[in-house]
């Protein structure tokens, strides 16, 4: 029906003006799970092990997590935490 046509047309065109914005590699938020590694292992001086804090999660999915949880994983693997 013509309605439908209607409701369709912005639909079909499309957004022609969007730009693409490039993802800020210092933004945790943007970190695939080797990125976060790395960064865990470097900014603790080895003291907490990126296998207990983040073994499989992105860098947006450990900045969800709640902080009891994260706080559970830091001390989980790591009995002793450096600077404690």
């Amino acid at each position: 029906t013509l309605n439908t046509l209607r409701y369709v047309a912005p639909i079909k065109q499309g957004n022609t003006n969007r730009k693409k914005t490039v993802p800020d590699p210092k933004n945790p938020g943007n970190w695939d799970n080797a990125e976060l590694r790395s960064w865990v292992e470097k900014a603790s001086n080895g003291c907490i092990s990126p296998e207990s804090l983040c073994p499989w999660e992105t860098g947006r999915q450990i900045l969800r997590i709640p902080e009891a949880d994260f706080l559970r994983r830091v001390t989980q693997g790591n009995p002793k935490v450096c600077g404690v």
